[in-house]
């Protein structure tokens, strides 16, 4: 991929539903930089310490790195291994980006003291997992599922906490409400249904924040997680299944986006919490930065 092709496709990712004025008078215009995308507040991102997190708790192997960022150049394009905010602060070139191969995130180190660095992800996420904890035999199923981020008027964020003993091991688990759609049931009132269940809790759905498919080879079964966020509009009693009380002590978690963060590096001390926080905290970041744009937007106004 050469130079023009490379930020033709950053910038119709990252970028995507923003302005075009807004990105040819600011971004694309003589002597700005591509990074100048997220200082406009348009675009839902992390900064600072917040995307220097994100972007060390990332799982990839290899990823493209590329200097300089100018609207029509940038220099020396080449791969990297997974590499950490650290690193990336201490390279003496000006302004360091670091993209997916499949152009799911990106982070930006800006020359600019105070400005970035950035972490932003794809609007409607694309994620692809391998089971690393078991062995794969074969796959013999899918199974279709929803899920949401479900936050309130007063920033918390509500989770289900899953007790269970059984061939994934003895774990206690943070996972988002949902599960798997119905036979002739459309991904929205499955959403709906289930957060009734789980949470007792109706909702607003506030936007899809992507997809996510993943692996459980101990039981053969590909999983299609559809993510949604959604907003409490008012809470009622639940409706849980006798499998998710006695099988799974299903309760609720209400916390804060860090106290959230936390829970899920604490669960990842067993081997289905790791597959469990690798599909969801990418979810979750991506959650929070569309949170903090809408804030912003309102502070703002």
């Amino acid at each position: 991929m050469n130079d023009r092709e490379l930020i033709e496709k950053w910038l119709a990712t990252f970028g995507k539903g923003v302005d075009k004025k807004l990105i040819e008078d600011h971004v694309l215009s003589y002597g700005n930089h591509l990074w100048h995308l997220f200082t406009w507040g348009n675009v839902a991102c992390f900064e600072g310490d917040e995307a220097r997190k994100a972007f060390d708790d990332l799982q990839y192997t290899e990823a493209i790195r590329f200097y300089g960022g100018y609207s029509n150049h940038i220099d020396d394009i080449s791969y990297v291994n997974k590499i950490t905010a650290k690193s990336v602060d201490k390279d003496k070139n000006s302004d360091v980006y670091i993209v997916a191969k499949d152009y799911s995130w990106t982070y930006v180190r800006t020359h600019e003291y105070g400005l970035g660095p950035y972490f932003c992800m794809r609007p409607e996420l694309r994620i692809h997992l391998q089971d690393n904890e078991w062995p794969l035999e074969y796959i013999d199923h899918d199974r279709q599922i929803v899920r949401a981020i479900v936050f309130d008027d007063s920033g918390y964020f509500y989770f289900v906490r899953a007790v269970r003993n059984d061939d994934f091991g003895d774990a206690a688990l943070i996972e988002t409400s949902g599960g798997g759609v119905e036979p002739g049931e459309d991904l929205h009132t499955a959403i709906y249904r289930e957060l009734k269940e789980e949470l007792g809790v109706n909702v607003e759905i506030v936007c899809k924040l992507g997809v996510v498919d993943d692996y459980y080879n101990l039981i053969h079964r590909h999983n299609i997680n559809n993510y949604y966020l959604c907003k409490v509009v008012s809470f009622g009693e639940k409706n849980l299944t006798e499998d998710e009380v006695v099988s799974f002590h299903l309760s609720t978690l209400k916390l804060s986006y860090e106290e959230a963060l936390l829970e899920y590096q604490k669960c990842s001390a067993t081997r289905i919490g790791r597959l469990v926080a690798n599909r969801e905290l990418p979810i979750l970041w991506h959650a929070k930065m569309i949170l903090n744009r809408e804030l912003k937007k309102y502070e703002g106004r």
